[in-house]
């Protein structure tokens, strides 16, 4: 972890250097003094690692818990994943564009129900008959929130950056939520298995949803910190349609 920071100040002193230079950096500066897409970039951290670390205890108290093969375990996912798509369709065909950023606020909201759900879902569980069904709609509700977020977040937080600095800040938004993604497993994993290692996995997946839930609520209150309206789909890289029409019509004018 120590190196991993020395690291980072070396590539940030690095990339400070090469903009002072008049050279294009590969993440522009300018990026991190703009408070809305500092904050997103935390709350892209925080919500992928939720997302991705309860996912990963959902499919460890499937295999190890409820001894699921691993491709029942991964069939036992379906429900979440079907959850997520449905969620991201209602989010990205009109949602976001209708109400703004009280979409990244409504899901989360979505996301701590099927926690609830799930929750009186793993009390009531019978070991002895246990089947997906038991959790579906937990998991089912929790995905359509998941998918409220993931398919609006980055467009907010784009909104926050100028046009010619679009590309450098989708790179640092990805490269975050895969960081964020790897710490998710990380402190999921180790919470996970601080029960499980007693054999209690209910516990144990009890324990995540409670660390989830705290994640969530932190992220919630960051949505209020971002753009109330996302970045246009046309404008993600950096070009208008007017543009684009204008720089066709240009290229036929030569052509002919």
């Amino acid at each position: 972890m120590a190196t991993s920071m020395i690291g980072f100040a070396l590539f940030a002193l690095q990339q400070r250097r090469t903009a002072a230079a008049g050279r294009e950096p590969l993440v522009t500066p300018a990026l991190l003094r703009k408070p809305a897409f500092t904050v997103g970039l935390g709350g892209i951290a925080l919500f992928f690692s939720g997302l991705i670390g309860t996912q990963l205890v959902l499919t460890l108290f499937l295999q190890i818990g409820q001894h699921f093969t691993a491709g029942e375990a991964g069939l036992g996912n379906l429900p979440l994943a079907v959850g997520t798509a449905i969620g991201g369709a209602v989010s990205g065909a009109f949602l976001a564009d209708k109400i703004g950023r009280k979409v990244l606020q409504i899901g989360p909201l979505v996301q701590l129900a099927g926690a609830a759900v799930l929750w009186s879902e793993l009390d009531g569980l019978d070991a002895a008959s246990f089947s997906i069904w038991d959790i579906a709609l937990g998991v089912a509700v929790a995905g359509v929130g998941a998918g409220m977020v993931i398919a609006a977040l980055f467009s907010f937080i784009l909104a926050a950056v100028d046009d010619d600095e679009i590309g450098s800040a989708s790179g640092v938004l990805s490269a975050v939520q895969a960081v964020g993604g790897s710490i998710g497993v990380a402190v999921f994993g180790s919470v996970f298995f601080a029960q499980a290692k007693t054999g209690d996995f209910t516990s144990g997946f009890h324990r995540a949803l409670i660390v989830h839930a705290c994640l969530l609520v932190v992220f919630l209150a960051i949505t209020f910190l971002l753009p109330e309206k996302g970045r246009p789909e046309e404008l993600h890289h950096g070009i208008t349609l007017d543009a684009a029409a204008d720089s066709s019509g240009t290229k036929q004018h030569l052509t002919v």
